[in-house]
């Protein structure tokens, strides 16, 4: 069965339906006893969905079809869009036809209810108050001596205030004058006025020599393209101690130095980090290569965010004392532009964002990598 929504009506009977059938006669030699006037303000008929005629106002029969048959509704509004910008007022308790002018599928209508639904808390005062401020904002007039003939209307001055300015802008932390290399920036073009225009270029500088630490080992998230095996000889060869996890289908220890887990799952890396606790290890530094990927790659986002973005948040928050090394493989060569794709941005951005919450992490960016420790 469907689950079609619905709500009891508030009425006593149900109208322009064939239960009104066996009144209609009735009904009629009593609409015949009425004395007729023809309107003088123009009104649209829902039993024809245009303007009201003279004749048709007038006549007990039209009453009587009126009882019984459609409402066009609709088309009454087709009728009063014909002339834009117009203000719809609901004349009556609740909101139904408010509701059924907004399912129209005009763009930009403007219909107010005047009076509260009878379920509704709110006072028909407020609401009838509400509606008239809502269509004055829109450009009705309104005749104000009307509104407050029973009433008296007094102005109420409000309280100025001084406009003293105060600054409350954070102003950024003074940083430290970088090292005489060289401009970071050359000059390509210096256009008339104050317009300048630059290119990057990058300046060959010798690595920095840093303190050899061998306590603790490493964690080298393994790539697909053998970066990461290369790494983790270099380290073997340097008498430290590396255990390698390759992205597998569950969480499984291969070997005392190989794992396998899934890089979207975070209670993975909860149970890496104590079985290798577990077996007298305490790691010290995570090279993460699992967003190395090959240019053409066919990884979905969400494997790309489960490989970059998730990978290593999950592995900073279990061990937020560890270096964390992040590479992302770029294919532009240096000094020209960057090539650098959406997916890859993603674990770019958690680099950057990063320096902005923990104050001891660091972030290098080069045109082949992008680094990121602590």
């Amino acid at each position: 069965m469907h689950s079609i929504a619905c709500r009891r009506l508030i009425t006593s009977h149900a109208f322009h339906s064939a239960m009104m059938d066996p009144i209609l006669g009735a009904f009629e030699e009593r609409m015949q006893q009425v004395s007729y006037q023809t309107p003088r303000i123009p009104f649209l008929s829902n039993l024809s969905g245009t303007w009201i005629k003279p004749g048709e106002a007038t006549a007990p029969g039209y009453w009587t079809r009126h009882l019984r048959q459609t409402v066009l509704f609709s088309n009454c509004l087709e009728e009063l869009f014909r002339k834009p910008d117009r203000l719809l007022i609901e004349v009556g308790p609740g909101n139904t036809l408010t509701s059924l002018a907004r399912q129209q599928g005009r763009v930009g209508i403007k219909v107010f209810p005047s009076l509260p639904h009878p379920r509704e808390a709110a006072g028909g005062l407020h609401c009838a108050l509400t509606a008239l401020g809502q269509i004055w904002t829109l450009g009705a007039e309104v005749d104000w001596p009307k509104l407050h003939a029973s009433e008296t209307a007094r102005r109420v001055s409000l309280p100025t205030y001084p406009f003293e300015h105060q600054r409350f802008w954070v102003e950024p932390d003074a940083s430290k004058a970088p090292a005489e290399s060289g401009p970071a920036h050359a000059p390509l073009l210096q256009a008339t006025g104050s317009i300048h225009f630059y290119r990057r270029v990058w300046n060959a500088e010798p690595l920095t020599q840093r303190p050899v630490t061998r306590a603790g080992c490493w964690i080298v998230l393994n790539d697909s393209l053998g970066l990461g095996n290369r790494i983790a000889i270099d380290l073997k060869a340097d008498q430290r101690h590396v255990i390698v996890v390759d992205v597998g289908s569950g969480y499984r220890q291969v070997s005392e130095t190989a794992y396998t887990v899934r890089p979207g799952v975070k209670a993975d890396y909860d149970a890496l980090i104590v079985d290798i606790l577990r077996n007298g290890h305490s790691p010290s530094k995570i090279i993460h290569l699992w967003s190395v990927l090959p240019e053409h790659s066919a990884y979905s986002l969400k494997e790309i965010e489960d490989r970059s973005f998730f990978s290593s948040s999950f592995s900073r928050r279990r061990s937020a004392v560890m270096m964390l090394l992040a590479l992302i493989l770029r294919s532009s060569p240096i000094g020209c532009s960057r090539s650098l794709t959406s997916k890859s941005a993603i674990l770019l951005g958690q680099c950057c964002s990063v320096l902005r919450e923990l104050s001891l992490w660091n972030f290098r960016e080069s045109p082949a990598a992008a680094s990121m420790w602590i």
